[in-house]
């Protein structure tokens, strides 16, 4: 049986277009794997030298493979939540909030990677809120421990969800709709760690 990766790199790549070297075809399939967090073994940064026609093909099917991923993981994110909403967290009639199974699955992937590599038994987060140049805000959502262990993510608003297996030490970078859904996010990833949400803002 084909993966998720496989098959969506298949129906993109076979249907008639303009031949594709060896290298984009693999730049395709990587970003693919490691969006759908799916093994990928060879999946490495540096797997060709900068400046090369190489790099440059396999760079071109990186953004390929983004664009391919993105658009199977939105419609995934709205299968999963009811009357086609496309929001990682929203409120039901009761007022309680309902979690998506995207939002679910993300936040017990990075809830077990904090447990996994902040070793000490005083783990903590901290929330800065950033406005860039041009009107760009995200969100930094930071943890650390007594022991000097680090895990960073910064989460971005845009139209395109992008929650990728997060990954150690590199801060980890993702996109989400807005700013709700951002505080939701990290108020669910606390509490799995913690037992609750209480942070530094």
């Amino acid at each position: 049986m084909k993966s998720v990766a496989q098959e969506l790199f298949d129906a993109a790549l076979s249907k008639p277009r303009d031949a594709r070297s060896a290298e984009y075809r693999q730049g395709v399939l990587d970003i693919l794997r490691h969006r759908i967090s799916e093994p990928n073994s060879d999946f490495k940064v540096g797997r060709y030298v900068a400046g090369t026609a190489e790099a440059d093909a396999y760079w071109a099917g990186n953004d390929e493979g983004h664009q391919l991923a993105s658009q199977y993981l939105n419609s995934a994110v709205a299968l999963d939540a009811p009357n086609e909403r496309t929001e990682l967290f929203f409120a039901n009639e009761d007022g309680r909030i309902d979690i998506s199974k995207a939002a679910d699955r993300f936040s017990e992937r990075c809830a077990a990677l904090i447990r996994e590599k902040l070793p000490g038994n005083q783990r903590q987060f901290a929330l800065m809120p950033y406005r860039r140049p041009f009107g760009h805000e995200f969100l930094g959502f930071d943890w650390s421990d007594e022991t000097g262990a680090f895990l960073g993510f910064t989460i971005n608003y845009g139209a395109e969800l992008y929650l990728p297996d997060p990954v150690w030490p590199h801060v980890n970078c993702i996109t989400v709709a807005d700013s709700t859904d951002a505080i939701h996010l990290c108020r669910l990833i606390a509490e799995r760690v913690l037992g609750n949400s209480i942070g530094t803002i």
